[in-house]
């Protein structure tokens, strides 16, 4: 028969049972303190190869430019339809109710500032067609006088002073002098290869 014989805690095992709650504590804060530290170097991990947060956030562009390419061959020496219809030159004078005057347009009116370049009475304008939809670009004068109603870079309607400048650039030959609704108008030809 096996005898157990209980004996009080000595100092010793008592101060040996206080060092192991002490070291299983400081495990415990010690593990909780390398897991905060793992998930702070992720975070400026992550932060860093995104770009989007603190000191990382619009860095330069470091890629080089691209190389320069060779200039593009004007269609002229390309296609000799288009090197004939150059040969023509830009046409410059009148015709019918227009002047055709290259990079040149009509002047427009006194317009007191400032323009407003959206407003929500554009329909009641004289100048406004159902053909424009609901959303073109208007300039309004502060007065409320709408001078232009257009849809860039298709076209558009103006009032204008002085003579009815067209800002054509092309030959003679590819205009064509038209009278639409009552009034003149100037359309276009297409230039020789182009086809629409």
């Amino acid at each position: 028969m096996v005898r157990t014989v209980n004996f009080p805690p000595s100092n010793i095992t008592a101060r040996w049972m206080k060092k192991m709650l002490r070291l299983k504590m400081l495990r415990s804060r010690l593990f909780r303190w390398v897991a905060v530290a793992v998930v702070i170097a992720v975070a400026v991990t992550i932060a860093a190869v995104a770009g989007s947060v603190g000191p990382f956030s619009n860095r330069p562009n470091i890629s080089p430019p691209p190389p320069p390419g060779r200039p593009a061959t004007p269609l002229s020496q390309v296609d000799p339809a288009t090197a004939a219809d150059e040969a023509k030159g830009i046409y410059t004078g009148p015709l019918g109710d227009f002047l055709v005057t290259p990079l040149q347009g009509a002047a427009a009116p006194a317009c007191p500032q400032p323009y407003r370049l959206k407003t929500q009475n554009f329909k009641t304008s004289e100048l406004y067609s159902p053909v424009f939809g609901d959303s073109p670009e208007v300039y309004e004068c502060a007065d409320g006088k709408i001078i232009s109603i257009s849809i860039p870079p298709v076209m558009g309607r103006r009032y204008f002073i002085g003579p009815a400048n067209v800002p054509y650039e092309g030959p003679f030959d590819r205009l064509v002098l038209l009278t639409v609704g009552g009034h003149s108008a100037i359309c276009t030809v297409a230039a020789p290869g182009i086809s629409k």
